[in-house]
């Protein structure tokens, strides 16, 4: 009878401890992405730090983490975390991704370029891998290969102007003066208030020695123009070099998981 009591108690304290220590995992869990969607990245990496020594098998908290570290400038630090969060589920395409684009970042555009890779043979319906792809073939200058993977995101995001932009881009680069006009054109049209697409097109027009000639379809873009002005007559009087850049990812990188 007392063994069945002790049995019964010990069984009752096992079950408390069990519960108590999932509702401290999910509340560091819980604190760590709050405090990484607010921008508090130290913060959020010491609930994450305590969240791996409760759980290291949660994968999710090496790539949190790994978020917090590169939105702080610690791309070495990212990449470890994105490592260990891939080693413990070795199918979780986000990490592949955020792995790609921190790789990117530290130049490493052929280890980038597998991590897409392999991330688009486990969700090739996840189409921002293909603007990322298409921005690491940019940045590494194959510019062929960045125009297919543009396609294949325009193809699914017709909306998204910094598509429109980075194809154009890859175009200007590959020679082709008139389709990187014409995407040029459609990333304005798409958002005609945001500058940086009469500023692309006016270098264009200053290479051809050809003044913009744009036909405004509201009044709301005046600020646009008068910028795009600006940088025309600039250009004129040789104060800008002109040059071509690719959106890229982002400063920061969210999650969720």
């Amino acid at each position: 009878m007392r063994l069945a009591r002790l049995i019964s108690v010990l069984t009752m304290l096992a079950a408390a401890f069990c519960a108590r220590a999932q509702y401290d995992i999910d509340q560091f869990f819980i604190r760590g992405q709050m405090a990484l969607n607010e921008g508090q990245y130290l913060q959020a990496i010491n609930n994450f730090n305590v969240l791996v020594r409760l759980d290291p098998s949660l994968h999710q908290a090496y790539f949190l983490r790994g978020i917090a570290k590169y939105n702080l400038g610690d791309f070495g630090g990212a990449e470890t975390d994105f490592d260990k969060s891939i080693e413990i589920n070795p199918i979780y395409t986000q990490a592949y991704h955020y792995r790609a684009i921190t790789r990117s970042r530290e130049g490493k555009y052929d280890l980038a370029l597998e991590d897409l890779d392999y991330a688009v043979e486990l969700r090739p319906d996840y189409y921002g891998l293909y603007f990322t792809r298409g921005v690491t073939y940019f940045l590494s200058q194959q510019f062929g290969r960045a125009v297919e993977d543009f396609n294949r995101f325009i193809i699914h995001e017709p909306r998204d102007p910094g598509a429109w932009l980075n194809r154009g881009a890859s175009y200007l680069f590959l020679g082709d003066t008139a389709k990187a006009l014409r995407d040029y054109n459609q990333a304005i049209e798409l958002d005609f208030r945001e500058p940086e697409g009469y500023i692309r097109r006016s270098r264009i027009y200053y290479a051809q020695h050809s003044p913009p000639n744009v036909t405004m379809r509201s009044g709301a873009a005046t600020f646009n123009m008068s910028r795009a002005a600006a940088v025309w007559a600039a250009m004129m009087s040789r104060s800008i070099t002109p040059s071509v850049t690719v959106r890229s990812y982002g400063s920061k990188l969210t999650g969720t998981v």
